[in-house]
């Protein structure tokens, strides 16, 4: 069950990997349903699907972050929420472009290798 927090307190949940459901702001765990959480992603969302702005991805231990450029409202949920700032810790994250994040967020990093021959 996805805990209900204000925005203010999602950075946190994102760091551990939580679930939340925030103002406009939510994240959720997703795998394919033929494989075990090897495969898993962690997605944070701004508004829908259509906009991930954070995913981890187990198989890779990677963070993937969105690079396409966004309104006032989504930049805000982008600091509330970014896993990396406020850290002591020395990852890594990967820029994508939106499409990119998508292609990630329903296939895995994988995704970004079959997806590549669909770009013209």
């Amino acid at each position: 069950m996805k805990a209900k927090i204000s925005n203010n307190k999602a950075r946190q949940y994102v760091k551990d990997c939580k679930e939340f459901k925030a103002n406009n702001l939510w994240s959720e765990w997703v795998h394919d349903e033929a494989t075990d959480t090897k495969n898993a992603r962690y997605i944070v969302y701004s508004y829908d699907r259509h906009w991930p702005l954070f995913i981890y991805e187990v198989r890779v231990d990677a963070w993937f972050e969105n690079a396409s450029k966004y309104g006032t409202t989504t930049s805000k949920h982008r600091t509330q929420s970014h896993p990396l700032i406020g850290s002591d810790e020395k990852l890594t994250i990967t820029l994508l472009h939106v499409e990119d994040m998508i292609r990630v967020a329903n296939n895995g990093a994988v995704g970004l290798i079959v997806g590549a021959g669909e770009m013209a």
